[in-house]
């Protein structure tokens, strides 16, 4: 896991990240439609949403530049090690962001 193939790495991340601008606007609106009454899509920050998809992307986009423009066996180390703590975060945070905000939202409207 910690001398995995940093390229392949990186596309993947890529991909899935290219993937979730359209996949976790769908999923959210899954979701909220499923547990809550009411229309609360249009109480949603969609614009937030949006933003914070663009910082990652454009996050991915650094990591290549930096990928290709420091091609040394210690950068690729390194960030190897930064990728690991970057996927255990967060895929241990994520599902409890979204459901902080999702509640959050919920609990600033007067139903």
């Amino acid at each position: 896991m910690f001398n995995a193939d940093l390229a392949l790495s990186v596309t993947m991340t890529a991909i899935s990240t290219l993937l979730s601008v359209i996949m976790l606007p769908a999923n959210l609106m899954l979701y909220a439609r499923l547990s809550y009454e009411g229309n609360i899509l249009d109480i949603l920050d969609w614009w937030a949403l949006f933003t914070a998809i663009a910082i990652v992307i454009g996050a991915i986009t650094l990591g290549l530049f930096c990928s290709a423009k420091f091609d040394s066996h210690r950068f690729h180390l390194n960030a190897n090690r930064v990728r690991t703590a970057r996927v255990v975060l967060t895929r241990s945070l994520t599902p409890r962001l979204l459901l902080f905000i999702l509640n959050h939202h919920l609990s600033c409207v007067d139903w």
